[in-house]
């Protein structure tokens, strides 16, 4: 009866009707599915906190282990690996190009199986003790990205232009997106992604099955981006993600994104008041804007 009532009055009102074709108890339902998973990653990595920062210790010195790991490995396949990641012999020891390969999502899996396959000892406890902690966090990720209607994240009007106009504008376009595991933090994200203060920002809320068809996947949580401390500017689809990252739920968008993504965009709920821009380009691509005060109206003094 509602499905039924509410096309009778969008054809009623026409194509740029501003009522919003996704439900705001949906929005909010699925936000509140992404912060249970998120709440469930950081329970667990909490509950390992101590673990994790030893695990982190050790492969920062690896308590002078990393000679014999790296004679295990061996030259040859520490080579290949070098050469897979784009570095030289002189671009860092054995344990570098390790981490390395440890953070970068194309030789994750292929790394652990070198190590794993390699390593005896308390070198492979150590390793196997990491890998258990990785695997279970992300799991949960891989999980609530299948499961996910719709992910929210920051976005900058160069970035809705961009979608608009299936280009890539100047301006602030991350290949790397961090999809937050509540709509709260998504617009605690659009705030602090170094964009100057007076710049409008929105939450875009992006249909995860169109995602996932344009190659959308989980991103890889890995202790070693912790230690290679990698900055914000360094994250990309080709990179793991920290640690200080893992109560959010996290995806990488194929290179072609924001190119063609327009199917992608359900609703956009605006952080602050939608300027004159924000609101003509959100009916020209279609997609209703949601004030967030609609979805967390006790938030609303706050941003």
């Amino acid at each position: 009866m509602n499905a039924w009532f509410y096309a009778v009055l969008q054809a009623a009102m026409g194509a740029s009707s501003p009522i919003p074709r996704v439900r705001l108890w949906h929005l909010r339902w699925q936000s509140a599915k992404q912060a249970a998973a998120g709440a469930q990653v950081r329970r667990l990595l909490d509950g390992m906190a101590a673990q994790a920062r030893e695990h982190r210790e050790w492969l920062s010195g690896g308590g002078g282990a990393w000679d014999g790991i790296s004679a295990a490995c061996g030259k040859g396949r520490l080579d290949a690996l070098a050469t897979r990641l784009g570095m030289s012999a002189t671009d860092g020891s054995p344990r570098d190009v390790i981490l390395a390969g440890l953070s970068t999502v194309a030789t994750y899996n292929t790394t652990w199986d070198m190590l794993l396959g390699s390593a005896a000892g308390m070198a492979r406890k150590n390793f196997l003790a990491i890998r258990n902690v990785e695997d279970a966090v992300n799991r949960i990720v891989r999980d609530a990205f299948q499961q996910a209607s719709y992910y929210y994240r920051g976005l900058s009007l160069v970035e809705l232009e961009s979608i608009r106009s299936g280009k890539i504008l100047p301006g602030p376009v991350y290949s790397f997106v961090s999809l937050s595991a509540d709509l709260k933090a998504a617009i605690d994200f659009a705030f602090t992604m170094g964009i100057p203060p007076n710049f409008p920002r929105v939450v875009l809320a992006i249909d995860a099955r169109a995602a996932r068809a344009l190659g959308a996947i989980p991103a890889v949580y890995s202790l070693a981006s912790d230690v290679l401390d990698l900055r914000p500017g360094a994250e990309s689809v080709h990179r793991t993600f920290q640690i200080r990252y893992a109560d959010e739920i996290q995806v990488h968008f194929s290179p072609q994104w924001p190119s063609g993504s327009a199917a992608m965009a359900r609703s956009i709920i605006t952080v602050l008041e939608p300027p004159p821009g924000t609101t003509r380009l959100a009916k020209e691509l279609g997609v209703p804007c949601v004030p967030y005060r609609a979805i967390f109206p006790a938030e609303a003094g706050s941003a």
